[in-house]
């Protein structure tokens, strides 16, 4: 996985941290109309019973 992807999407990339999540901000150069949010993130949960549980229970 690349460490400092680039790019021109509302989104920029902060920071991906092994088997636990992935940070993205909005861009502020991005030239479109600019997002909604101004922070992304992804929680990366690799036990599927705990990927079930986190969603049931409303915390993801």
């Amino acid at each position: 996985m690349a460490k400092t992807p680039t790019g021109t999407v509302p989104f920029k990339f902060v920071s991906y941290t092994t088997a636990r999540n992935v940070i993205l901000e909005a861009n502020p150069g991005y030239r479109g109309t600019g997002p909604y949010l101004q922070r992304l993130e992804f929680p990366i949960i690799i036990d599927a019973d705990a990927r079930v549980a986190a969603l049931r229970s409303g915390s993801i």
